[in-house]
């Protein structure tokens, strides 16, 4: 097999977001997910850069890791029930943000 896949996904209502943020590479970014009614159950984070791993944590401080996404990968969180700080390595990031709510 080569190439590489591609995900496609249509989202609408009050209880779905998809969006893209920029994560900075100098402080703790916080997970932006204005525009969906209540609490996300699923949360999708794909980083699209090419080079740079974004890390996340619970904290602005970014002492309490949860999670590294690396370049061109996801992470998939279900339920979702804490606020996210993410943190780029050493360039800016964008990153695309899915989430479902109930």
């Amino acid at each position: 097999m080569t190439g590489s896949p591609t995900i496609q996904l249509n989202l609408a209502g009050s209880q779905i977001l998809q969006k893209s943020q920029l994560i900075s590479h100098t402080a703790a970014t916080l997970l932006d997910l204005t525009g969906i009614t209540g609490a996300p159950q699923k949360l999708l984070i794909l980083n699209i850069d090419t080079a740079n791993p974004v890390t996340v944590a619970l904290d602005s401080g970014m002492s309490n890791k949860t999670d590294v996404i690396p370049a061109g990968d996801f992470i998939l969180i279900s339920p979702f029930a804490a606020t996210r700080y993410l943190e780029a390595t050493t360039a800016d990031v964008n990153i695309e943000i899915w989430a479902a709510g109930t």
